[in-house]
């Protein structure tokens, strides 16, 4: 994997702004289980998340890996340290987990989940409408990978 010139970064970094919905409510389908697809010709799988909770004053970013998984710490690193100094938004870590059936399915390959902060937030969920938040953190999260990919491909 590489991003050798603009154009690679600004195609990895493309959102869509219009798939950004207001959260609904608590308690809906954890993350415990999927059957999502992985490509196993992959370097690596990030898995990119809002998080909600009924607390609607908590926020921050925070990274996840699963648990022994050395790849996947370090790329948890990497990235939640970009979006960190990025966006100045609360760093509440990175952090090793074994609940998240995505990443169990992957113990040994590069891969974390970003919860990029609290939807349930109301001042995080109007930056999450704003397309230039998107793009900030498509790019910062493009950078993180990329500094990884730099380091150990």
């Amino acid at each position: 994997m590489g991003f050798g010139n603009g154009s690679d970064l600004d195609a990895f970094c493309k959102l869509i702004p219009s798939s950004v919905n207001s959260v609904g409510g608590f308690g809906q389908e954890p993350l415990h289980e999927t059957d999502t697809p992985i490509d196993q010709d992959a370097d690596m799988f990030i898995s990119l998340h809002c998080n909600a909770f009924a607390n609607r004053a908590i926020h921050g970013l925070e990274t996840f890996f699963w648990s022994g998984n050395h790849q996947g710490r370090r790329l948890a690193s990497m990235v939640n340290i970009q979006l960190a100094i990025d966006t100045g938004w609360r760093d509440r870590g990175v952090k090793n987990t074994n609940v998240f059936g995505v990443l169990r399915r992957l113990p040994a390959f590069p891969a974390c989940l970003i919860e990029y902060n609290f939807i349930s937030n109301p001042e995080f969920e109007q930056r999450f409408r704003d397309p230039k938040v998107l793009n900030l953190l498509a790019r910062s999260t493009a950078t993180g990978i990329r500094n990884y990919s730099r380091l150990y491909f």
